[in-house]
């Protein structure tokens, strides 16, 4: 069965009275592409089944039986989160403070410090894993040298060796609603990475009103085509500023 069958559609509403019948066509869209992927997952094991026994090489067929995993995973926890009332929304400009992961610690992969810092989500299956803050702990690796002339030349360089299990909740949207809210939506371990809208400063020193947001990210995405899937979590207005 193709994933073909699984047939795109628009999905439209005009009306707060609209959404539950766009959640339910939503839902009902991932549970076919779902199915679609699934028989693809299972014709694509036997066929890793059958290149194991006649000792073939089954690197290719093993990437995409874990690439059509992940894919499954993906709907999976789009329709979990529409199950459980998160709206979709527009992939706004955010500040990521959470990511999901299972691993004990970050790879220690010695790069530049401001990509060392930087802890990101394994995208998990629902359920799995903890989230912790999106800065990980990391250790000076850089390294001095002199040249010929004697002038010393510095390589900055770290190396993640922990992540924190203490989140920088951002103060801005520090209402205990909308913290009470971002703890319940980061319980059910849906979202792969939970942020705040990167809303412009008006001029005035203030930046915009504070929209938390959970996202889920595609597994094709790729350095440079980030692709993901992003739900509205909490929001909270001061009339003050209207």
């Amino acid at each position: 069965m193709s994933t073909e069958l699984a047939a795109n559609r628009t999905l439209v509403a005009l009306a707060p009275g609209d959404v539950p019948a766009v959640q339910a066509e939503l839902m009902d869209w991932c549970t076919q592409k779902m199915r679609a992927l699934g028989q693809e997952y299972t014709e694509l094991l036997t066929n890793l089944k059958l290149a194991r026994h006649a000792k073939w090489h089954s690197g290719g067929v093993r990437n995409a039986v874990t690439r059509t995993k992940k894919r499954i995973q993906y709907y999976q926890k789009i329709r979990a989160a529409v199950r459980a009332g998160f709206l979709v929304v527009p992939n706004f400009p955010m500040e990521i403070f959470a990511v999901r992961v299972e691993r004990a610690k970050p790879p220690e992969i010695t790069q530049h410090p401001s990509d060392a810092r930087v802890a990101h989500s394994e995208a998990l299956p629902v359920g799995a894993g903890r989230y912790v803050d999106d800065k990980a702990q990391t250790y000076d690796m850089s390294t001095s040298e002199k040249d010929s002339q004697g002038r010393v030349h510095t390589t900055s360089l770290a190396r993640p060796y922990a992540y924190s299990d203490d989140i920088d909740f951002p103060l801005i949207a520090m209402k205990p609603a909308v913290v009470d809210a971002t703890q319940r939506a980061m319980a059910k371990r849906i979202f792969d990475r939970v942020g705040i809208v990167n809303g412009r400063n008006d001029g005035r020193g203030r930046r915009g009103d504070p929209i938390v947001v959970g996202q889920i990210i595609d597994p094709r995405s790729t350095r440079w085509n980030d692709r993901r899937v992003t739900f509205f979590i909490a929001w909270w207005l001061d009339t003050k500023d209207l």
